[in-house]
C-alpha cells in the first residue's frame, strides 16, 4: 500500500514538473541569484550565503539541463565527459601550476578530491552547456561556434576571478589573477566544445541565455559593489 502511494506521488510530481515553462525557472534562478546578491553584499549574512553557493550551482546546473530537449544517451556520456575533463584539467592544474597559474581552492565549494572541489566539474559542465547552447542556432561553422563559446566562457570568468578570491572559492599567488589563466579558459574551453558539444549541447535551451544574463549581471554587480 504505502509502496503504491509514493509511486502514485511520484507520477504525480513528474506531471507537475512536466508543466512548468522556461519562464518559471528562469525567474527562479534571477530570485536565487538576487537572495545571494543580497546576502553576499551583507557582512552579518555572507558565510551564510557563501555556504549556499554551492547549493545554488546545482540546482541552476540542474534546470539548465532540463531544457536540452534531445537527452539521449550520447547526451549524458559527453555531458558527463565534459565534467570529468573539466576536473581533471583543474586537478592538474592545482598540482602542477602549469596550466592557469599559480592557485588553490578554499572552502567554500565544498568536499575536496585531490584538492579540487568536486562541484569544480560541474561549473564547467554549466559553463560549457550554457555557451554551447548559446551560439547553436548562430550562422557559424563548427570551428566558429566552439571558438565563440570559448570567448563567452572567458568574458563571464573574468568577471567571476576577483569575486572568486573575496568569497573563498579560490585564490591566486599574491591575489593576482595572470593573464595566463584567460588563455588557459578559452584553450580548454574550446578544445570542450570542438570535441564534445556537437553530440551535447549544440541546440537551443531557453534558459541558456538568461542563464548566462543572470550570471553575468551578478558578477558585475558584486565585481562593482563588493
Amino acid at each position: 500500500m504505502m509502496r503504491m502511494a509514493i509511486k502514485q506521488q511520484w507520477e504525480i510530481v513528474k506531471q507537475n514538473w512536466q508543466q512548468v515553462q522556461p519562464w518559471q525557472v528562469i525567474v527562479l534562478i534571477a530570485v536565487m541569484h538576487l537572495a545571494g546578491l543580497i546576502g553576499l553584499s551583507i557582512p552579518l549574512t555572507r558565510p551564510l550565503f557563501q555556504a549556499l553557493t554551492p547549493f545554488n550551482l546545482v540546482v541552476a546546473t540542474g534546470l539548465l539541463l532540463y531544457f536540452f530537449e534531445q537527452k539521449n544517451k550520447a547526451f549524458w556520456i559527453n555531458a558527463g565527459l565534459v565534467g570529468l575533463l573539466g576536473f581533471a584539467v583543474e586537478v592538474v592544474g592545482v598540482h602542477t601550476q602549469l596550466i592557469f597559474g599559480q592557485y588553490d581552492y578554499g572552502s567554500t565549494l565544498g568536499l575536496k578530491l585531490w584538492e579540487v572541489p568536486l562541484l569544480i566539474a560541474v561549473n564547467w559542465l554549466m559553463m560549457v552547456a550554457m555557451t554551447g547552447a548559446m551560439v547553436a542556432n548562430l550562422p557559424l561553422g563548427h570551428l566558429a561556434q566552439a571558438a565563440l563559446a570559448a570567448t563567452l566562457m572567458v568574458i563571464l570568468d573574468f568577471l567571476i576571478e576577483p569575486i572568486a578570491i573575496v568569497l573563498d572559492f579560490w585564490d591566486w599567488y599574491l591575489h593576482e589573477i595572470p593573464v595566463q589563466n584567460f588563455i588557459a579558459w578559452w584553450i580548454v574551453g574550446f578544445l570542450l566544445h570542438y570535441f564534445f558539444t556537437p553530440r551535447f549541447c549544440r541546440q537551443p535551451n531557453p534558459v541558456a541565455p538568461w542563464l548566462y544574463f543572470i550570471q553575468f549581471t551578478f558578477f558585475l554587480i558584486l565585481y562593482i559593489f563588493v
